[in-house]
């Protein structure tokens, strides 16, 4: 062997194999972020709660709404105009008004202040010009565009009554 060869040779022998770092471990190593971990999963209980408590509040809203579609398909699938299905959305806005604000607020109204009611929660006049229909109980039939706008007004109101008032 040369001169050359056995340096290189002696050269490798210094050499050591390659050391790998220790895994990086995945635990917090101090308590700011046991505190922001903590606070995470207060939040997210929080945000449950709080999407339960809306779902469970607004449950009378999605009620309403399915009653209001069935009364709606009933009116689609009769041939000509009734008074039915006004009196079946008139009974119905009634139950939902009760159901968000409370019977002594809303059973004894009636006519003129019930609209004036309608229209306050729902922050509009719509009720005092479309909803007169609501007040007129006759057996005289309904024509259907009154009742589509009946349907409309009625769902619009249902979803979008401010309890708050």
């Amino acid at each position: 062997m040369s001169v050359d060869s056995l340096a290189i040779v002696n050269a490798m022998d210094d050499l050591h194999d390659i050391v790998e770092p220790a895994a990086v471990s995945m635990m917090p190593e101090t308590i700011g972020w046991t505190f922001v971990a903590a606070l995470g999963v207060l939040a997210l209980l929080w945000l449950a709660w709080r999407v339960h408590r809306h779902r469970r509040l607004t449950r009378y809203r999605r009620d309403a709404l399915t009653a209001l579609e069935q009364i709606e398909r009933q009116a689609n699938g009769a041939s000509k105009d009734s008074t039915a299905p006004v009196l079946q959305v008139a009974e119905l806005l009634k139950r939902t008004a009760i159901s968000g604000y409370g019977r002594q607020r809303v059973a004894s109204l009636t006519g003129e202040p019930w609209l004036r009611f309608l229209d306050e929660t729902s922050h509009s006049k719509e009720f005092a010009t479309q909803g007169q229909v609501l007040t007129e109980y006759s057996s005289a039939p309904v024509p259907a565009e009154s009742l589509r706008s009946l349907l409309q007004l009625a769902r619009s109101w249902i979803r979008g009554h401010d309890v708050r008032v």
